[in-house]
């Protein structure tokens, strides 16, 4: 039986936990790297603006999010309907991937 997994990193703006403005799904089967699917996105802005400290580890900066167009977040649970759409989008292409 091969082991398979989903790994999804998030980064953040700053030190708050719920400033995402990156992330990373990579599905894994067997050891191999089925499909991998990232990108970049706004935090709400009542979560604050990016911090110098994690700009300076993750490299993220406003810049990038304004040249890709990142979608910006209108209300604090838009993430997760985003998130979802993404992660469907992402399974069929693991399902893809397996068959």
């Amino acid at each position: 039986m091969s082991l398979g997994f989903c790994a999804i990193d998030f980064e953040t703006a700053n030190s708050r936990r719920g400033s995402a403005c990156y992330v990373r799904m990579t599905r894994v089967h067997g050891g191999a790297v089925l499909v991998e699917e990232s990108f970049l996105m706004w935090p709400h802005s009542s979560l604050g603006r990016f911090s110098l400290g994690n700009i300076a580890v993750r490299g993220i900066t406003p810049d990038m999010l304004h040249a890709a167009g990142a979608p910006c977040w209108v209300k604090p649970n838009a993430f997760s309907v985003v998130f979802t759409q993404e992660f469907r989008h992402l399974s069929s292409r693991i399902r893809h991937a397996l068959t």
